[in-house]
């Protein structure tokens, strides 16, 4: 993240400039962060990435496209 200073500062980005676009938060610090409100996934490292496809596939089976995200 060159151009970013942390995680939660790209969080607010990626919600201010794409808002239907899905944030997942991956940390060691346990809980990463108080507000956890804009990220819609939290995974403690080190995960599996096979947890992480699954809760996609959930995600996506479970959400329709929001209108201009660009999600589909």
């Amino acid at each position: 993240m060159r151009t970013m200073t942390d995680g939660v500062v790209l969080a607010n980005y990626v919600r201010a400039a794409r808002p239907g676009v899905p944030v997942i938060l991956t940390s060691v610090q346990t809980p990463p962060i108080s507000d956890h409100s804009r990220f819609d996934a939290f995974f403690a490292k080190p995960f599996k990435p096979e947890d992480v496809a699954a809760w996609i596939k959930r995600h996506h089976a479970t959400t329709s496209p929001r209108e201009g995200s660009g999600v589909a």
